[in-house]
């Protein structure tokens, strides 16, 4: 009598198994992405037209401020910022007329104090400098003031001179950065205020909860810091560009003068005692 042998069941492969999981991970995954933009897609037409009607609004409502307006929203800080602003203007013009090559180290005046120092008439050459006003010709002129200096006092007497004329130029831009740091100051100051305000009126309202109060408030409250940032901005900027300028043009003068010095008082002076002699 022969037996039936039973044959064990064979396990299902691993890779079926991972390919089911994954199939079922990948579906999930793409159902969680379609669901929302289903949802958003029947969302009710009502929703749709009101966002439009908002949108339409703002866009028409924005540009109908005018900047006199948003500058009497901000309130009175907004004078001491326009005041800030005309310093802006005023030293910035003062810088572009006053900082220039032509009043710091006009070119020929080198090659014309050469000249002039080789005759040995020391007024000749202060009045070639004189004809030139700049910050060159003054120290120039108080080479040929002192031709008998040997070269170690001449240079530093002319280095001290060039040093405190580019530090009057350096000087006279400081008012820029003064105004690059007053001015976010006073749109904060004005943007704290604005919110202490905007709170106020939100605790007038009491149990309306109207959001839009304080938004409105809140709104306004940030104008002066825009308006601070406005002023500040360029300011700044202008600050750094004039002074890094007075470094260029200080750098230009002193070479010119290294030049010079070793030209006039190295060799004995044409005006100096060795050549009377």
């Amino acid at each position: 009598m022969s037996s039936a042998v039973e044959t064990p069941p064979r396990p299902k492969p691993a890779y079926l198994s991972s390919f089911f999981r994954r199939f079922v991970f990948a579906t999930f995954l793409i159902f969680s992405a379609v669901a929302p933009l289903s949802a958003q897609s029947a969302s009710s037409p009502a929703t749709a037209a009101a966002e439009g009607a908002a949108t339409e609004t703002q866009t028409l409502t924005l540009p109908g401020v005018s900047l006199a307006e948003r500058f009497n929203q901000g309130g009175s800080i907004m004078y001491f910022l326009l005041a800030l602003s005309f310093v802006t203007v005023t030293f910035t013009v003062e810088r572009l007329v006053q900082l220039r090559r032509k009043t710091v180290n006009p070119p020929g005046l080198a090659d014309k104090a050469r000249e002039a120092w080789k005759s040995g008439d020391m007024q000749k050459v202060i009045q070639t400098a004189e004809a030139q006003p700049s910050v060159l010709a003054s120290t120039i002129a108080l080479l040929a003031r002192h031709p008998h200096l040997s070269v170690n006092e001449a240079s530093v007497m002319a280095g001290d001179d060039v040093s405190r004329a580019m530090r009057r130029h350096l000087q006279r831009a400081y008012p820029l950065a003064i105004v690059a740091t007053l001015s976010p100051l006073l749109g904060l100051l004005g943007t704290i205020i604005g919110m202490i305000e905007a709170f106020e009126v939100v605790a007038i309202a009491g149990s309306l909860g109207d959001a839009s109060l304080l938004a409105g408030a809140i709104s306004l409250a940030l104008i002066t810091t825009a308006f601070g940032l406005i002023v500040a901005i360029p300011s700044l900027g202008l600050y750094h560009h004039f002074r890094g300028k007075t470094h260029e043009l200080s750098l230009e003068v002193e070479e010119e003068l290294e030049e010079l010095l070793s030209e006039w008082f190295r060799a004995p002076s044409p005006g100096g005692p060795e050549a009377r002699g």
